[in-house]
């Protein structure tokens, strides 16, 4: 559920990017425990990669509550920015 912002490289003008967010595909328990021990098999002792990946899981956790209420065609992570509950 990627947002609608598009980002354009200068260098590469006819590239098109959209923003991400991991946390917005963390839905359930079992994906953030994947994601987690991905992250913490990758890291190699990185404790920034891990914080990041630990703040990743804690806004995914706070943000799956209202998966059940997304319209499939809206991105959750658009809607929690939208609604200020977050920042992103």
């Amino acid at each position: 559920m990627m947002s609608g912002l598009v980002l354009h490289d200068s260098k590469m003008p006819g590239l098109k990017l959209r923003e991400w967010s991991s946390a917005d595909h963390l839905l359930t328990e079992g994906d953030r425990a994947l994601y987690l021990d991905a992250c913490l098999n990758e890291a190699g002792g990185d404790t920034a990669f891990i914080a990041k990946a630990l703040c990743t899981i804690v806004r995914a956790q706070s943000i799956s509550p209202l998966a059940h209420v997304t319209d499939p065609g809206v991105p959750l992570g658009a809607l929690i920015r939208d609604s200020g509950q977050l920042s992103p």
